[in-house]
């Protein structure tokens, strides 16, 4: 006993200390990673903050520019421009006998940039090469960039000193257009020709102490993480003490109450119920927080999967061929696990919404046979349908139904090694406007025994431990269509013989539908592959992604099919590169940095746009938020249609050609 408690207070001490130092680095490396990127979003936004302003200059510019200029009160402030004295109306005088003078663009400029500096420390100059006015030389940053200029060089931004004060320095080339001439025209300057460039510079003293602030910020909040977890670590540490104590405890009563032992197993009973409720509670927490985490799991999912589909289409080796399908398998069984865990926490959050749409029974049969038909001819078996007298046509929640139908077909397939498998369905009752069907799947399987068949349809339970080992399975899809089956007002059962097979069935209730008999043949992912290189190579498509992996995968499939593909970060960058790019699709993240898509596709769908560019520029989402009132933000928010991550290139391949212009 002595020796147990030395062990067990050993184990514990080992690994609190492990869990110490975890959340330790952790803790460290998130501060770390934090502060880094505080410092680069400064650089980031003073560098936009000096695109804006530049641009708001420009527009400032062109607006006299093509107005040629304006007239103003003659004062102090603004006097007679000498080096317009060689344009014959520069000084006019009213019919009230107001004198006004002309401000050319330039002139203008550097009085709106005076006064913006005033107000706000930023600093804007237009200079050139060859300048009229000596105020506009150009300092030696500022000439070291006009002379780039004239190499083909679009744009300079640097970090530098003025002054003692750090700045962004922002510097375009300011080109020759047809309204300059007039001012400038005697200097030998043509239209479309280098004049000169404008420059502005952002203080980074401000962005510096909003830096400040928000390290201390992060300082403070992560060392008030490390401290409460600390306390959580010293808590859980003292239950476990205490816990193994009363483990002690409890043997050392075994030894002494051997004649007891009856007493004893009550009282193990009643704590075993309290513990079984206490982790029926648990469960339901677990599930609200798989559900928050969909967008975690299945974004890095469609790293793995589309890493190694783009793999698989690098000419590897037989060896690696073998190797990639085998990940490919693991991950795709993974992305089901992970699907059923959500569809299940969906269900326990009362956030899983049936729809109603018409649909034909011979469809859903067909569907589901051709699904498992491979492996159904593999194993020699047939699937044999029996539709009885329900209407063809029926009204209800089709996807779900079908679900369900494949778990009970799934199962079938999977424990019958020989013989057939049957699919029936079967009219109950009709009411008013609804029929409440029996659908039946019979195999004749291995069976299971009468004293399981109570627990099937429980949560993770499966008809015995060792059919785990065997066959795999999570015990979960059976759970599912219990709870979808309740959703559509039905029920589940089961009759089964060890060794002669089962049948499991389910009732719906569902409406009348009507409509033609569908025929909507699936577009292979090969032939919207062909499709897209010999009909839309060079369509321009702009891809809105913040995971640098994820958009790797989705560069590497929209080039492979010869799309010309630009890439943004987050949303604010994908506003600018829309503004000035006429694109023919956008493929659009929800969950981004700064500004998400939702946000973004509103803007786009109200920014104005440029004459001649597409304004309803197809934008479909591509994101890892799979409930359906994710798909339906994205629809309010002005998106066209939804690529669920991880993505499936034949989806994704299909739903460009449907939105791409013909």
């Amino acid at each position: 006993m002595n020796n147990l408690n030395s062990s067990s207070g050993f184990s514990i001490r080992y690994y609190a200390a492990l869990l110490v130092i975890g959340l330790t680095l952790l803790i460290v490396t998130s501060l770390i990673w934090n502060t880094t990127n505080l410092n680069k979003q400064a650089i980031y936004m003073a560098t936009s903050e000096a695109r804006a302003n530049w641009d708001k200059d420009m527009a400032f510019r062109r607006w006299a520019t093509l107005h040629g200029g304006v007239y103003v009160k003659l004062n102090e402030r603004t006097p007679a421009n000498p080096y317009l004295a060689h344009l014959p109306n520069r000084d006019v005088e009213t019919t009230g006998g107001v004198k006004l003078t002309l401000m050319n663009p330039a002139y203008m400029m550097r009085q709106i940039t005076k006064e913006f500096e005033s107000m706000y420390g930023i600093k804007g100059k237009i200079t050139s090469l060859l300048t009229l006015n000596p105020t506009n030389e150009p300092d030696p940053w500022e000439l070291s960039a006009l002379k780039q200029f004239e190499t083909g060089t679009k744009e300079i931004i640097q970090q530098t000193n003025i002054d003692g004060q750090s700045y962004i320095r922002l510097m375009r080339p300011m080109i020759v257009r047809k309204g300059c001439l007039a001012c400038h025209g005697h200097q030998g300057y043509k239209v479309g020709d280098i004049r000169g460039g404008v420059s502005i510079s952002i203080p980074l003293k401000p962005y510096f102490e909003m830096v400040m602030n928000s390290k201390t910020s992060l300082f403070f909040t992560h060392g008030l993480v490390w401290v409460v977890g600390m306390l959580m670590l010293s808590l859980g540490l003292w239950q476990a003490r205490r816990r193994k104590q009363e483990r002690a405890q409890m043997v050392q009563e075994l030894y002494d109450h051997r004649h007891h032992l009856q007493e004893l197993v009550e009282q193990r009973t009643t704590q075993l119920t309290e513990a079984g409720q206490l982790a029926e509670s648990a469960n339901k927490a677990k599930s609200a927080f798989l559900a928050n985490m969909s967008h975690e799991i299945r974004t890095p999912m469609n790293a793995i999967i589309g890493l190694t589909h783009l793999l698989q289409r690098s000419n590897p080796t037989q060896e690696q061929v073998d190797r990639l399908a085998k990940i490919d398998v693991s991950a795709r069984h993974l992305l089901s696990i992970i699907n059923d865990i959500l569809d299940l926490s969906k269900i326990e959050a009362g956030k899983l919404y049936l729809e109603h749409s018409d649909f034909h029974l011979d469809a859903v049969f067909d569907q589901v046979q051709s699904l498992f038909r491979d492996q159904v001819t593999s194993k020699g078996l047939t699937i044999e349908v029996d539709q009885n007298d329900v209407p063809r046509w029926l009204n209800g929640d089709l996807t779900r139904l079908r679900q369900a139908l494949l778990n009970y077909v799934g199962n079938a397939v999977k424990f019958t090694e020989k013989g057939s498998i049957f699919l029936r369905a079967k009219m109950l009752e009709e009411q008013n406007d609804e029929v409440l069907v029996r659908f039946e799947v019979q195999d004749t399987g291995i069976g299971i025994a009468t004293h399981k068949l109570s627990s099937l349809f429980r949560e993770f339970e499966q008809a015995d431990v060792s059919t785990t080992r065997e066959y795999g399975g999570t015990g979960l899809g059976l759970t599912i269509t219990r709870r979808l089956v309740e959703l559509m007002g039905g029920d589940v059962g089961v009759e089964s013989e060890l060794g002669r097979g089962s049948t499991f069935w389910l009732t719906a209730r569902l409406g009348y539908g009507h409509g033609p008999l569908p025929n909507t043949p699936a577009i292979e992912v090969v032939d919207a592959e062909v499709q897209l290189q010999t009909q839309h190579a060079g369509s321009r498509i702009l891809l809105v992604e913040d995971n640098l992996v994820n958009c790797e995968v989705a560069v590497a499939l929209l080039s492979s099919t010869g799309l010309a593909v630009d890439t943004a970060e987050d949303g604010v960058e994908a506003l600018s590169m829309v503004r000035f790019t006429d694109y023919d699709l956008i493929l659009m993240d929800v969950q981004m940095p700064r500004m998400d898509g939702l946000e973004a596709t509103r803007l786009i769908r109200s920014m104005p746009r440029l004459p001649g560019t597409t304004t309803d520029v197809p934008i479909l989402a591509m994101t890892a938020n799979v409930f359906a009132e994710d798909r339906q933000a994205c629809l309010d928010a002005g998106m066209n249609d939804f690529v669920a991550k991880p993505v499936e290139p034949q989806n994704l391949f299909t739903m460009l050609i449907k939105w791409l212009p013909k």
